[in-house]
């Protein structure tokens, strides 16, 4: 999601390059890809359009979004897709933590990228209250699911859900879709499958695999 003015001519011509969140939110609650296709989605951009880097007070001011967005519309329990990573910080992994804990909320961040790194040095993944995701590929005629090789891992990845060629939109139309691989593409399905009944008021953070996997 996000402007394409001022952006390099990858970011144009790429729509992998400026279609995370566009992605992210048709895999949770589109109506033709989504997870719940009958929640409703807010979008709140956290990173930067181009460089897709933002610091921690872009999140905090994202979760206030949310927050005042619940409050103002009535919403009792959100979910939240946080498909973003990095290092780890205590401060942020606490304020993560309390508008979860203060708000009901179920956030689900992606575990991270770091080709089997522990998620535990990255935030938010490594706050232990909320929903970590991991990524699988998906079962084959030769193997069951099993980690994808760029996931990260470790104790505090809490669930398991496909992360590799998983289908959804892009900016480029409103009927182009896309394949991509990512513990970003694992926690939106996640997200989809945790929102309560499927009803109006799941909130995401940016948006033909489906089903999460627990582990341990």
């Amino acid at each position: 999601s996000g402007a394409r003015e001022g952006c390099s001519s990858s970011w144009w011509w790429d729509p992998s390059v400026g279609s995370h969140g566009t992605h992210v939110a048709s895999t949770a609650l589109g109506a033709t890809l989504g997870v719940a296709p009958k929640a409703s989605i807010v979008s709140v951009q956290v990173l930067e359009s181009c460089s897709d880097r933002g610091s921690p007070f872009y999140q905090m001011k994202g979760l206030d979004a949310i927050i005042r967005h619940k409050k103002q519309h009535g919403v009792e329990r959100a979910v939240v897709v946080a498909s973003i990573a990095g290092p780890r910080d205590d401060f942020m992994n606490q304020f993560y933590a309390k508008a979860m804990r203060e708000h009901d909320l179920l956030i689900v961040p992606a575990a991270g990228n770091g080709g089997g790194t522990n998620a535990v040095v990255f935030t938010p993944a490594s706050e232990e209250t909320l929903l970590t995701v991991g990524a699988l590929e998906p079962a084959s005629s030769l193997f069951p699911p099993r980690r994808a090789w760029f996931s990260n891992t470790g104790d505090v990845v809490d669930v398991w859900a496909t992360g590799v060629n998983v289908k959804g939109a892009v900016i480029v139309n409103a009927t182009t879709t896309m394949k991509m691989d990512g513990t970003s593409m694992a926690a939106p399905l996640v997200a989809g499958v945790a929102h309560p009944g499927e009803v109006a008021g799941a909130v995401a953070v940016g948006a033909d695999a489906v089903g999460a996997e627990a582990v341990g």
